[in-house]
């Protein structure tokens, strides 16, 4: 354990005793377990002083020390081994604190090893080959001048293999993971498994990053989530389990701010900490710590349904990371039964966060989005802002909805794009090509009939076997110019028709689905199956679309 006169001048770490410790407005309870030793008393001394949330705070130091420490101290499992990097995300709305979260953390870190974060935190997540180029190993390039050794030059790679990659907006880097060809998404998750990164750059050479100590903290909200993480493939491809996702809400309201000095007296113990880790090479469990681990081991092996169960498989490695890291600060070559009682408190508030976030994520035929504390997700209003407006441009939508950033609106355009709720058209500028959007799919577009219009078609066919499209919205310029209602089912001879109801079928099905709900099809009946109360007005446009229901059914 740590020692000396500079851990004299800080409060015990026995001052914050586990049945006093409380957790501000957080979403959800944490076990004071987390609290432990040097890591939970900063914590706690600066809790008073930040509208963050604390475990925010927690999270955010458990990460940035995980990566300052380097890549020497392992926790060998079998043929594993694991360091103490690990992969945080702070879920919370735009006032939560998550920022804040990063600057108490920014503050100590600087003090207590300015040189790691001029050197090793990078802001932003660009691209796969930018992430591998910033810790390239050394490579020979051939080189036919006068003195170079048998024709090849050295060029200089990285000497310090730890990065720790701070994303405020989150969002951006999943909906570049989504495009084809993109590296990101592999490259992150080697770099958690301790792989070596390879990537091809554009003029065909190969970089290379080995022996790397990657970090990842990242800040999105719930309703940014929602829209990335819809579809459900970053959860099934293993990259959402690499992450430990924490629900954070604003703690308190300091209109004067708050005293950040009160972290001085940590300042050096964790100096003093950090250094003494860097040395250390292999960690074990101590006795005591085997017993417990014996004891939660079933829990945490235990397979978890849908989604959410995909979203913590790596229970166990996650929570020996965590482990490890208190263990690191704490001075100690064997992780003890408290360091393990810290990180599993850890990683049950994680837990329950992810299920806060991803349970229900995939589950049925079209994603459901999370409970939202708002009244109406972002992504069903803009739809809604696009069928009643076609051919909104981003601009257009940064001006109607101005409580939403760039990045937001670009999670709910690629969320709607992928469910064919809206598509993008693009047209010839001045200096480079415009976005127009408008509702529905675009392959549905084309439908089975020559109509242009503003809104989705649906390919059906009726129980007669004709063919014919359910169209959505406003249709213009049909074949025979007659006018036609806003919403309503024609033939593929365009003679029949039914008529329109006073809610847009793209609305009730945007509306029911936004709910978590499904359409089900009893018989001839058609009703909605969710798990919250099913608002009336929901209830009677069921009742006038039964026709065009039991046709998508």
């Amino acid at each position: 354990m740590i020692s000396g006169q500079d851990s004299e001048i800080i409060p015990s770490f026995q001052s914050f005793p586990s049945s006093e410790v409380k957790c501000g407005v957080s979403v959800n309870a944490i076990n004071p377990d987390a609290y432990y030793g040097l890591i939970g008393s900063i914590v706690k001394t600066i809790e008073p002083e930040t509208e963050a949330d604390p475990i925010g705070i927690l999270i955010s130091l458990l990460c940035a020390i995980g990566n300052a420490v380097g890549p020497r101290p392992k926790f060998k499992v079998g043929a594993e081994s694991h360091g103490s990097n690990i992969f945080a995300s702070l879920v919370g709305d735009t006032a939560s604190g998550k920022g804040q979260a990063w600057g108490v953390v920014r503050w100590i870190m600087d003090h207590a090893d300015p040189e790691w974060v001029e050197h090793c935190v990078t802001y932003g997540l660009s691209s796969g080959e930018g992430l591998v180029d910033r810790l390239k190993d050394e490579e020979l390039e051939p080189d036919d001048k006068e003195g170079s050794v048998q024709g090849f030059k050295v060029k200089k790679g990285a000497t310090d293999k730890r990065l720790l990659a701070l994303e405020t907006e989150f969002a951006k880097p999943i909906t570049a993971m989504r495009r084809e060809g993109n590296t990101l998404s592999p490259l992150i998750r080697a770099a958690w498994d301790g792989q070596t990164l390879e990537v091809l750059t554009r003029g065909k050479s190969k970089l290379r990053a080995s022996d790397t100590h990657i970090s990842l903290l990242t800040h999105i909200t719930r309703e940014e989530l929602a829209a990335c993480f819809g579809k459900g493939t970053e959860v099934a491809n293993g990259f959402a389990n690499r992450i430990l996702w924490c629900e954070v809400k604003r703690s308190r309201l300091l209109p004067h701010g708050g005293d950040i000095s009160v972290l001085d007296p940590f300042v050096k113990p964790l100096a003093e900490a950090i250094r003494q880790a860097k040395n250390m090479g292999h960690i074990k469990r101590s006795n005591e710590a085997n017993a417990l681990w014996e004891s939660v081991y079933p829990m945490l092996a235990e397979s978890k349904p849908g989604a959410f169960g995909k979203a913590v498989e790596r229970a166990r490695p996650q929570v020996m990371r965590i482990a490890l890291i208190y263990a690191l600060i704490d001075g100690s070559n064997l992780i003890e039964i408290e360091h393990l009682r810290a990180a599993l408190a850890v990683w049950a508030y994680c837990e329950s966060s992810a299920k806060s976030v991803f349970e229900g994520y995939g589950d049925n035929k079209h994603t459901t989005l999370p409970p939202q504390e708002e009244s109406e997700p972002f992504t069903s209003k803009l739809a809604k802002a696009i069928h009643a407006t076609p051919g909104m441009t981003r601009s257009d939508m940064l001006r109607a909805f101005r409580h939403q950033n760039a990045d937001s609106i670009e999670g709910a355009l690629a969320w709607l794009e992928d469910e064919g709720l809206a598509h993008v058209v693009k047209e010839a500028g001045k200096t480079k090509p415009s976005e127009r959007w408008f509702g529905g799919g675009k392959d549905l577009r084309e439908g089975i009939i020559s109509l242009k219009c503003d809104s989705e078609i649906i390919p059906v066919a009726g129980d007669d076997g004709k063919e014919g499209i359910i169209f959505l919205g406003t249709i213009s310029e049909p074949k025979d110019n007659s006018f036609l209602p806003d919403s309503g089912i024609i033939s593929e001879s365009g003679s029949e028709i039914i008529p329109s109801f006073p809610m847009p079928l793209v609305e009730l099905v945007a509306q029911v689905r936004a709910m978590g709900g499904k359409f089900v099809k009893e018989g001839e009946c058609v009703f909605v199956k969710a798990p919250s109360p099913i608002p009336e007005a929901i209830r009677q446009a069921t009742q006038a679309f039964q026709p065009e229901l039991r046709l998508m059914l």
